[in-house]
């Protein structure tokens, strides 16, 4: 079951959709690149599960929130 319900539906409609589109960032030349990118999947998924304990780890967070990696998408 998926948590975090409207903000969980808010990330995926509306910001991991402009990440998806954007083929300009999918198309990165160095991994720095590609890390910033991510990074916006883990924030996001500490602030749909209201998480932001540093013992916590987010990819449990990303495992709960059955969202996969960005450049796997």
């Amino acid at each position: 079951m998926l948590c975090g319900g409207e903000s969980n539906t808010a990330y995926t409609t509306l910001v991991r959709t402009l990440l998806g589109l954007s083929s300009a960032a999918w198309d990165p030349n160095l991994a720095k690149d590609v890390d910033q990118l991510e990074c916006v999947q883990r924030r996001a998924a500490r602030f749909v599960m209201n998480d932001y304990r540093r013992t916590t780890s987010v990819i449990s967070l990303l495992n709960q929130l059955e969202w996969s990696p960005l450049p796997v998408r």
